[in-house]
């Protein structure tokens, strides 16, 4: 009976409208003509090779057989990357129809921060992370903080102690103030107040009180201990020992504020998340509309939300806001049956994660009673979840010759279509020009050095001779670095032996410039001959390099 009165409840909400849409992308005729003139253009130049090859013993063979498999290459490169622009596929979501229908029956969601190094990733930015999370447009009674340190810093510890403190204003100011999905250090750095407004003193208290827990914080580590007063307040501090070290430490959990408990109050008196601290994004609302659809929420194991960055100059000198790679490449994944799991900002659904299937039965399951778990006291799962942290839990468990013949044209057509595409692309999707030009100094440097190491160890591992090793990079700038960000100046850092690549294809394409540069003064542009092409490639890329160049030789 209880079963047929949910799936009547179904019925009539999915008359109600879905809650979420699908849309196929727009010009989709334009890119099947792009593919179309692209192959062409292809198939023209690949017929050039083929019908003009070097005979056996005759100069210059090996090289033009060389540039006739770089060409294939491309080919197959192209049709691989085109492929993914071929159905794109954009999703959108109706967070008000998910309010409307089940505001009262919305599951708990755990979310899951990682760090592992107080040094290279500071306290700080983890505690931000965590105050992000707690400013979500979601009942704080159903949201679970779990901030994962690999390191097992007591300093990390001793951060989210201060945080879960500052949450009791935070999360109130938050509803108040319409703080969604952002961090307090950057709400208070993007966003003022008027003095006249009536808000003001409340809007400047709250900032004076993450400032002085930052400061707090930031002198703790900068001191190396905790103080004893500091260590009295929490029983979680006696988890670490002389001995303790980040390689070497026991299981530790420990919950900061517990959801269940009737005291966990904010200062308003409403209820607070539960954070919990272990040692071993974030929009929830959007990835529930797919959950929780009456039609298909049953089709989806997890929604994720590709990570983003902010303060990113106007130009993007880096390359790293993936504007192309977020509006182009993942919705055409989406539409080839969706794209690659990104490792961030992910939600999944928890029985998934043990290997069971949804089928169309599953969504009532979700609107069935609630779950008959006992209410175990917070003690008791502290250590239930120490032996699940602990290491031993899982054991014993399963390019012609005449460059203005007929033959110039392909060439000319496919790299001038390439770029034109590209251009196209990043310009429609917000980036200037010069955001386009980083984006392929990038894409030269990363190809040439990152992807090349890549490739290597991942081979060497395959066959066994080498192990993948996940580095940690620092996520702290000085001010110096920073200003040059801003002024858009290039900074590689410390050394590497990716600068040895890059420097030997930056001179040898600088030596061969200046050579046919010198050629050409002798003897004239007809002296390149079937080297036009190649003497603007060298040209171009001797531009592309110029960033680098002034780098090394400063």
């Amino acid at each position: 009976m209880r079963t047929e009165e949910l799936r009547s409840e179904v019925e009539m909400e999915r008359k109600e409208g879905c809650l979420f849409e699908v849309r196929r992308g727009k010009g989709r005729p334009w890119w099947w003509l792009y593919a179309a003139s692209m192959l062409l253009g292809l198939h023209l130049i690949w017929a050039y090779r083929v019908s003009h090859m070097p005979v056996a013993g005759e100069k210059g063979r090996w090289a033009w057989m060389a540039m006739f498999a770089t060409e294939l290459w491309f080919g197959f490169y192209w049709f691989i990357t085109f492929s993914v622009r071929w159905n794109p596929t954009y999703r959108y979501t109706f967070k008000d129809r998910l309010s409307h229908r089940y505001e009262d029956k919305l599951p708990g969601v755990d979310v899951f921060i990682c760090t592992a190094d107080p040094i290279i990733e500071p306290p700080i930015i983890a505690i931000n992370t965590v105050l992000s999370v707690l400013a979500y447009d979601y009942p704080p009674e159903k949201l679970s903080v779990y901030l994962s340190d690999d390191g097992g810093s007591i300093f990390t510890f001793y951060a989210l102690l201060e945080a879960s403190q500052f949450a009791k204003s935070w999360v109130p100011f938050c509803r108040k103030f319409n703080v969604q999905h952002m961090s307090p250090a950057i709400f208070f750095s993007k966003s003022s107040i008027s003095v006249h407004d009536s808000r003001f003193s409340e809007w400047t208290t709250m900032k004076k009180l993450y400032k002085d827990m930052e400061c707090r914080i930031d002198a703790t580590m900068k001191q190396g201990y905790i103080l004893k007063e500091i260590k009295a307040k929490h029983e979680g501090f006696l988890e670490w020992s002389f001995k303790s070290t980040s390689k070497d430490h026991q299981a530790i959990v420990k919950i900061l504020i517990d959801g269940r408990d009737q005291i966990a109050k904010d200062i308003e008196g409403f209820a607070l998340p539960t954070i919990v601290y272990m040692a071993r994004e974030k929009r929830p609302k959007d990835a529930l509309c797919f959950f929780m659809d009456e039609e298909r929420g049953h089709e989806y194991a997890f929604v994720q939300f590709p990570q983003g960055y902010r303060n990113i100059i106007k130009h993007d000198l880096y390359a790293t806001s993936l504007n192309t790679i977020l509006m182009v490449d993942f919705p055409g994944h989406d539409g080839q049956g969706g794209p690659v799991y990104t490792g961030s900002c992910c939600f999944h659904r928890r029985d998934c994660l043990n290997g069971r299937k949804y089928n169309e039965l599953s969504k009532i399951e979700m609107k069935g009673e609630k779950s008959n778990i006992s209410e175990a006291s917070v003690s008791i799962l502290e250590e239930r979840t120490k032996n699940l942290a602990t290491c031993s839990y899982e054991e014993n468990t399963q390019w012609g010759k005449e460059v203005f013949s007929f033959w110039f044209i392909p060439f000319a057509f496919v790299i001038a279509l390439s770029y034109v595409v590209s251009l196209w692309e990043s310009l429609y999707f917000g980036e200037t020009l010069k955001s386009w030009w980083n984006e392929h100094r990038m894409w030269l440097y990363k190809r040439t050095t990152s992807y090349l190491f890549a490739f290597v160890d991942t081979i060497l591992k395959l066959i066994g001779m080498n192990d993948l090793a996940f580095a940690i990079t620092p996520k702290v700038a000085d001010e110096e670095s920073s200003k040059r960000y801003e002024n858009g100046i290039m900074e590689f850092g410390s050394t590497s032996p990716m600068f040895v690549i890059l420097s030997a294809v930056a001179m040898l394409n600088l030596f061969c410039l200046v050579g046919g540069i010198k050629q050409v003064i002798i003897y004239g542009v007809g002296s390149l001959g079937s080297f036009f092409l190649q003497f603007l490639l060298c040209g171009s890329l001797v531009l592309i390099n110029l960033s680098f160049s002034f780098v090394i030789t400063s």
